[in-house]
């Protein structure tokens, strides 16, 4: 699955910087424009005029949580791919990403996030559909 992904933009959300740190490293480095934002009040000043192809969401952050980002991103841009993303007790990171799934997100990975897992999802959702 290698490929350039130049043009291709992801959006990280995460309260984590190190994991947006991460993410952007990992993704930067095949080709993604990456952009990145701790604040999940601030995804849209964070993008600018810019929509992004793919976007990554943490689900358990402060105010407003991933749930209720997830609704507004599909508001704002109902065609978006999202990975939702959860690394808080295994148990209640388990449902939380099937119910993430339920609730719009293309796909869910737990965290810690793995570099070839990422990269393989990310690759797969930005696919051209045939």
């Amino acid at each position: 699955m290698a490929g350039n992904a130049t043009g291709k933009s992801v959006l990280v959300i995460d309260d984590e910087p190190v994991l947006c740190e991460f993410a952007a490293s990992v993704l930067g480095k095949h080709g993604f424009r990456v952009i990145t934002t701790t604040d999940s009040r601030r995804w849209r000043a964070a993008c600018g005029d810019v929509v992004p192809d793919l976007v990554i969401l943490d689900l358990f952050m402060p105010e407003p949580d991933g749930i209720e980002t997830m609704r507004a991103l599909r508001e704002t841009w109902p065609t978006v791919r999202i990975v939702a993303v959860s690394g808080s007790v295994p148990i209640a990171s388990k449902s939380a990403l099937a119910a993430a799934s339920r609730l719009g997100a293309d796909r869910a990975l737990p965290k810690p996030l793995d570099e070839t897992a990422l990269l393989r999802t990310v690759r797969e959702l930005l696919e051209p559909r045939g």
